[in-house]
């Protein structure tokens, strides 16, 4: 496509390398693995739950049982700190 660049090798590769590191580590792993959020991780979620909870009495009231959920798919997004 004009003006459309591809994607460098090595960023595909570095990908690719990433997603395999996580598969073989979280998924097929023999033994559960527990991740740990880092103290801070904790701290930011609580303050985002605190404000969804607000909004869910206001303005959100109409999709409060989606609102209700933003928070479970924000904890998906950190990046987890893994411990055996």
């Amino acid at each position: 496509m004009d003006g459309v660049e591809e994607i460098p090798a090595d960023t595909v590769d570095a990908w690719a390398t990433l997603v395999n590191t996580l598969l073989e580590t979280f998924h097929f792993a023999s033994v559960p693995v527990t991740i740990e959020a880092a103290p801070e991780a904790w701290k930011a979620m609580k303050v985002h739950y605190k404000q969804i909870v607000e909004r869910r009495l206001a303005e959100l009231q109409d999709v409060t049982t989606y609102a209700a959920q933003w928070n479970e798919q924000a904890w998906r997004m950190f990046t987890p700190i893994p411990t055996r």
